[in-house]
């Protein structure tokens, strides 16, 4: 591929992202599965004048979501399936392509210069106070999170044995989904969700459990306040509790054939949320302040890696 063509996908990627959005948006994908894939048929169900939806479903079918024969009629392709509203992978996309998120990221200059992210800089505030006046979008955000967490927490599971534990405090932990999974596999374990409704912690954490749960939290944060976070854990948990993040972790060098952030991870989280991916030496220095010791770090089949930690 030459150096005009890679440029040029980058560009058509953010359209294809855009016109994945509509397709969820308009609920393509079930109306499509329910056998109404016919062009005046899909034009009535979206309310749109069926010359102009012809081409929309066009775009659709350019980058392989549905496909047309030749009597205008719909199918859809496996792409296109997997963008049904039961599927985790339709909450990517609308979180992705929500208007907040695109204004965030045409902001990521600004926010990288100020350090705050590009959220903060286009709309003057962090994402989860904006969220607290955006209940529909908090409620989407929430699910997002709730259906990726599932699968992690069964991996999580099956990589740590949590029986011995008998307490855990998952910290940040939302909706309770991670700790939900974790005691159908090991009903022994008594579990507790702090979260913002139950405190800060930024400034505290419950005392005396096993273990201490961080599952995508640190990474929302500069390093600081994710230092501040491990500490409150310290000084919360007993001498034999463990503390077990989960989270990417970057290599320490890319290459042109490996990227070292392929996804741009890094640049949503500071984006979005003023934080940050980090390698393994850089969450060393993070729990050497706060107290902490890796003890063992274990790769997840998701990408995703699991730190063990205890009391320095």
């Amino acid at each position: 591929m030459t150096t005009r063509e890679t440029v040029l996908g980058w560009l058509r990627g953010a359209k294809a992202a855009h016109l994945a959005g509509v397709f969820v948006r308009l609920g393509l994908a079930e109306l499509i599965t329910e056998g109404q894939g016919s062009l005046d048929t899909l034009a009535r169900a979206c309310d749109m004048a069926p010359e102009r939806m012809i081409r929309l479903l066009r775009g659709f079918a350019d980058i392989g979501l549905c496909a047309e024969d030749d009597r205008e009629v719909f199918t859809l392709t496996e792409a296109g399936a997997a963008l049904r509203e039961d599927d985790p992978l339709s909450d990517t996309v609308r979180i992705t392509t929500d208007p907040v998120t695109e204004r965030a990221w045409a902001a990521v200059e600004a926010g990288v210069r100020s350090g705050r992210g590009g959220f903060h800089e286009a709309f003057g505030m962090p994402i989860f106070e904006y969220m607290d006046g955006a209940p529909e979008l908090h409620a989407r955000y929430d699910r997002f999170m709730s259906r990726h967490t599932t699968t992690i927490a069964e991996e999580v599971g099956e990589h740590h044995d949590f029986g011995r534990y008998r307490s855990a405090i998952d910290v940040g932990g939302g909706d309770g989904t991670l700790l939900a999974v974790l005691s159908r596999r090991y009903p022994d374990l008594r579990g507790q969700v702090f979260d913002r409704a139950d405190g800060d912690f930024l400034r505290e954490v419950p005392a005396g459990a096993d273990a201490y749960l961080l599952k995508w939290i640190l990474h929302d944060w500069p390093d600081d306040d994710a230092v501040t976070i491990l500490r409150n854990c310290r000084a919360a948990m007993p001498p034999h509790a463990t503390v077990l993040v989960i989270e990417l972790i970057l290599p320490e060098r890319g290459s042109p054939d490996r990227p070292r952030d392929p996804e741009l991870t890094d640049l949503h989280m500071l984006t979005i949320y003023g934080g940050q991916e980090r390698t393994r030496a850089e969450f060393g220095r993070l729990f050497d302040r706060a107290g902490l010791t890796i003890e063992r770090v274990t790769p997840l089949p998701s990408g995703l890696s699991l730190l063990e930690a205890v009391p320095a």
